[in-house]
């Protein structure tokens, strides 16, 4: 049970230094596809009540307690964040209290092979055996869902009221969050709404850990898993039959996420007749053969399984031979490739060169001169991000209204917007780079800084996202992201914008509302730490806060042709789209 007024939660931040990974072994079967086994996983059920919260706070309501506002309440954006991350990870360690904090982090990530990379030591890698079996953590929240079901004679109804709009807010906010975002092993897999019998005044101050609501829907949560031998009926509490009234509930249930199979640092042993399809003069350089033996990927990277189906027609010409094109068989094609981590480490992939940009006295110029900015613009390709303010809980008929006033009225600004510095497409021809004279004469301090970057630079441009803002799952565009590393500088980073207290620069829990997820992890902005990973990875980012967020977006170029001088090199990335048609208006413009 939760009982705490603050989420005591540590916001993602790992060190991706490079190194060999392994991942969990996973038992597969002969499928073509290679998917892992469909074995059912032993389950492990979590229940969180959170109306007992929600009822203590009616309480106060009720009793007109000023200090009622102090309570945990999630009816923002950056709240469920912190919930979240409260409850699916740091107040979930299986009981093991003994597990270091790098395997309880590989714990928390399993679902993700890179989640590697969050541990201080490579040597111990956590990995799940066959003979533990997988464990399917599940996580049941309970809350109320702001609708009674019957009306009662108190003389509280403006109180209550306002606590049932609170519990709606509460509902809505924690469906409509991108669980992954706080959680990235997590996923909601489902919402189920529930009949609650309310305690009355005197029970709801006896029965504060909520034991009554939970017992209440054990049975029915237990039977989803009835191989577990572990779920079985808890004792029933005695409560008192005159309730004061019932109201609905909610059951989220929170699954994790299976560990992906298409991963792994060894590629698949080749077949036969790949071998013989492998020249003689060129099987020792090959990438998936060395001397009769798979190669291991190196440097934190990994051996990616992707297939292409094919059609495979049953004849060259299967009008003349009466053969019905329907009739082809799909040849499944599988292929390999090694692929880069989602996050690199700045300092150890490009040592020094971004030291200027470290300074102190540097980051606040950049800083001062990114608020001066006499107008940001709108990023062009608008699918991509949506402020989470927006979304509302409005009936049918109400929505259908909003959406022909919205027809008729002018274009809601943006909630993302960028000032373009500098451009290179593609990114393998330096000679196409084009710094923007129009933008850059407004920040001549940060335009100095970048020149400093020499011919590593390809791109610059400061980001700017507006509060509750998201950005949905996308790829950079493979002329640019397949040869470069992003580079996130942030300038300004809200701790959580709420403004509720004096001391919110000190308290650490109320960061950790800006940043990205990249592959299945997750790094949070902060100040003075920069951020690398792979754009051409499938990413998205998110600011919950109520503030505006404000980076310096830098691509460097990826290393990727062996020079002289620096650590292995990255493998190209796996982007395949290509520009937009708003995008290429875009650069148009601004040259």
């Amino acid at each position: 049970m939760i009982q705490m007024q603050k989420c005591h939660c540590i916001h993602p931040k790992g060190n991706w230094t490079r190194c060999n990974l392994t991942v969990p072994t996973t038992k597969t079967t002969n499928h073509p596809k290679g998917h892992a086994s469909t074995k059912q996983p032993r389950a492990n059920v979590t229940i969180v009540d959170l109306t007992s919260i929600q009822q203590r706070r009616i309480q106060q309501v009720l009793q007109n307690d000023e200090t009622s506002t102090s309570l945990l309440t999630w009816n923002t954006p950056g709240r469920v964040c912190h919930l979240l991350r409260s409850i699916l990870i740091c107040d979930h360690d299986d009981g093991n209290t003994n597990a270091t904090s790098s395997q309880q982090q590989y714990q928390h990530h399993a679902s993700s092979p890179w989640s590697h990379a969050y541990n201080t030591n490579h040597e111990t890698t956590g990995a799940i055996t066959e003979e533990e079996g997988r464990v399917d953590n599940v996580i049941a929240i309970l809350v109320y869902l702001g609708i009674t079901n019957n009306d009662d004679d108190d003389d509280n109804d403006d109180e209550d009221s306002k606590c049932l709009k609170l519990e709606r807010e509460e509902y809505n906010e924690l469906v409509k969050f991108r669980t992954g975002d706080a959680c990235p092993s997590y996923y909601l897999y489902s919402c189920s709404h529930v009949d609650l019998e309310v305690p009355s005044s005197q029970d709801a101050t006896n029965d504060d850990d909520g034991a009554a609501a939970c017992d209440a829907l054990f049975h029915d949560l237990a039977s989803y898993y009835p191989h577990d031998p572990s779920l079985n009926a808890r004792n029933s509490h005695d409560h008192d039959d005159g309730m004061a009234k019932t109201k609905k509930g909610a059951l989220l249930i929170y699954r994790q996420i299976p560990p992906r199979d298409r991963l792994s640092p060894y590629p698949p042993q080749p077949s036969s007749s790949e071998l013989d399809k492998i020249p003689q003069d060129e099987s020792s350089n090959h990438d998936i053969i060395d001397n009769g033996t798979r190669n291991v990927a190196s440097d934190g990277c990994l051996w990616e399984t992707y297939t292409d189906d094919t059609i495979i027609e049953g004849d060259a010409n299967p009008k003349d031979n009466d053969h019905d094109i329907n009739n082809a068989e799909e040849e499944i094609i599988v292929q390999h490739r090694k692929v880069a981590p989602p996050y690199i480490s700045i300092e150890e992939e490009y040592p020094n060169l971004m030291n200027h940009f470290l300074n102190p006295e540097n980051l606040q110029a950049i800083r001062e001169e990114a608020l001066r900015i006499p107008q940001w613009t709108a990023w062009p390709e608008r699918q991509h991000y949506h402020s989470t303010s927006s979304d509302d809980e409005d009936d049918d008929d109400e929505k259908d209204s909003k959406q022909q006033q919205e027809e008729s009225a002018p274009p809601a600004p943006a909630s993302w917007t960028v000032f373009p510095l500098c451009h290179t497409f593609p990114a393998t021809d330096l000679t196409s780079r084009k710094f923007i004279s129009s933008t850059c004469s407004f920040v001549p301090k940060t335009t100095q800084l970048l020149h400093t970057l020499g011919p590593t630079l390809r791109t610059a441009l400061f980001s700017r996202l507006d509060p509750q803002t998201v950005l949905s799952a996308h790829t950079g565009w493979a002329d640019l992201a397949n040869y470069v590393l992003r580079v996130h500088i942030p300038l300004v980073v809200p701790k959580d914008g709420s403004g509720e207290s004096e001391n919110d620069d000190a308290d650490t829990t109320k960061r950790g509302l800006c940043g990205t997820w990249v592959d299945g992890c997750v790094e949070t902005h902060e100040e003075g730490h920069l951020i690398c990973f792979d754009d051409s990875k499938t990413h998205r980012a998110f600011n919950y806060s109520k503030e505006e967020r404000i980076v310096l977006i830098v691509d460097l170029e990826r290393n990727i042709d062996g020079k002289e001088g620096v650590r292995s090199c990255l493998p190209i990335g796996t982007a395949t789209g290509g520009h937009t048609e708003e995008l290429d208006a875009f650069i148009d413009q601004l040259t």
